[in-house]
């Protein structure tokens, strides 16, 4: 996913104006039905049969959906995980290399030269 500042991926915007609509809908509508089947049972108990069919027809595309999502997360986390280690390494380098210039900064200071007698 783009990070804060940087323009969304073509995959972010699939992601963001098709898969998340659909997982939504679908989540919407089974938490409706549970909804009114504790409400009001004998509704949902006549009519169970186009509940059915209404959240199978709009979970045909948000379950997949779903599940793409979850595995673009899931590749998403290992590659940060896997870059984590790098850039430690790599800002303590760069730490390093400040402390270095930092003590020939100072040496030259005091003694005019970056060689410091022993």
């Amino acid at each position: 996913m783009a990070k804060q500042g940087e323009k969304d991926s073509v995959n972010d915007r699939m992601i963001k104006w098709t898969a998340l609509p659909a997982v939504y809908l679908w989540l919407a509508a089974s938490g409706a039905v549970v909804a009114m089947g504790i409400a009001k049972p004998d509704v949902v108990l006549e009519n169970i049969e186009g509940f059915i069919a209404l959240i199978a027809i709009i979970g045909g595309t948000a379950g997949p959906a779903f599940a793409t999502m979850l595995e673009l997360w899931k590749q998403e986390q290992q590659t940060e995980t896997e870059l984590h280690p790098s850039i430690i390494e790599s800002q303590t380098r760069v730490m390093e290399q400040r402390a270095a210039l930092e003590l020939l900064t100072t040496q030259f200071q005091f003694y005019g030269t970056r060689f410091h007698p022993h």
